[in-house]
């Protein structure tokens, strides 16, 4: 698959990938202005507060409206705030359009919040160099939360797991124990679907895979 032009949109740091199908999904048909079809690239850098919340829902709304054929979301976070992941989280189950999140470049993280972002995608990939995990649900000041917080986010990120066909057991061990995996582990272990170096090798993986969407397949 080859890339045909990257178009820079207006809405924060977002990226148009103009390239040929990606996945197979039933995603809306795209508007008469969009020549081809576009994945739309969105990005959760540094802590996860209402602010990326925000710009994240908006471009995933703005995706829907004007028929992408998907949306990237790259992660790179230590985490943040509960009630933020779950916007987040909520956004994703409401596309029509599939959103997948790719963790990267090497060196980036998916932890706390992230893992839950993560889990939320039907499909996603981790750069080499990468991790995942860490979940354990933190106070405001650091302290460690109590444990129905702790069983009420095990819970919470179980039920994105089998929704999605991850590893549950991983789900529970990276909110309980605090567990963290690298890339390589990750795949083998059936935390994340791929290794791709970019976002560009992330979508030549997925293309041609079906994925649930709102509504449909």
């Amino acid at each position: 698959m080859r890339i045909a032009r990257v178009i820079v949109a207006l809405i924060g740091a977002t990226l148009l990938l103009a390239l040929g199908p990606v996945v197979g999904a039933r995603a809306q048909t795209p508007s008469p202005a969009a020549q081809q079809p576009t994945v739309r690239v969105l990005q959760l850098h540094g802590a996860v507060d209402p602010f990326v919340a925000g710009y994240l829902k908006k471009g995933i709304e703005a995706a829907n409206r004007a028929g992408d054929r998907a949306v990237v979301i790259s992660i790179n976070t230590p985490g943040g705030l509960d009630s933020s992941m779950r916007a987040i989280v909520s956004a994703i189950g409401a596309s029509r359009v599939p959103v997948l999140c790719w963790t990267g470049p090497s060196g980036a993280r998916a932890a706390s919040a992230g893992t839950f972002v993560m889990f939320a995608c039907s499909r996603s990939a981790m750069a080499p160099g990468t991790e995942i995990g860490a979940a354990h649900p933190v106070g405001i000041r650091g302290s460690i939360e109590g444990q129905k917080t702790t069983n009420d986010a095990a819970a919470f990120l179980q039920d994105l797991a089998r929704s999605n066909g991850y590893n549950t057991g991983f789900a529970t061990e990276a909110v309980q124990h605090s567990k963290s995996l690298p890339a390589s582990q990750a795949v083998s272990e059936n935390v994340t679907n791929d290794i791709a170096s970019s976002i560009p090798q992330f979508l030549q993986s997925s293309n041609g895979k079906s994925v649930p969407v709102l509504g449909g397949t």
